[in-house]
């Protein structure tokens, strides 16, 4: 063998290797704080303990579905929950985008449940 040729095998090695490990990352789940709904009352904390399972499910359409519920009767929720509901919102909404760039079917499902929601976007856009 040349020494050519085992420079190519070598880098064609490592690069295979490159691609594969960044191919095999799995999306992280967003995990929801369920202890801050605890007091909540009982409809809007069953719909925001099924967003936390389907959120560490990473299915992110069932989060979103959830979590919009949950969105639509925030007047009912503490300040300390209506804090945890946003940045939860914010987490889905980027970690969901994030995999629907990969072309996730599911993800990009999600995408656009959130982003046609009234929560999608800032007031005004």
């Amino acid at each position: 063998m040349t020494t050519a040729r085992f420079y190519c095998l070598a880098f064609q090695t490592i690069l295979l290797t490159l691609v594969l490990a960044a191919c095999s990352k799995k999306a992280e789940s967003v995990t929801l704080n369920t202890s801050a709904f605890d007091a909540a009352p009982a409809a809007i904390k069953a719909s925001w303990d099924a967003a936390a399972a389907c959120a560490a499910k990473k299915n992110y359409l069932g989060a979103a579905t959830n979590l919009i519920s949950v969105l639509d009767d925030a007047k009912d929720l503490s300040a300390e929950q209506k804090e945890v509901l946003q940045k939860s919102w914010t987490e889905l909404g980027e970690k969901a985008y994030a995999v629907a760039e990969t072309g996730d079917k599911a993800a990009i499902e999600a995408m656009l449940a959130i982003r046609n929601s009234k929560y999608g976007r800032p007031e005004g856009r």
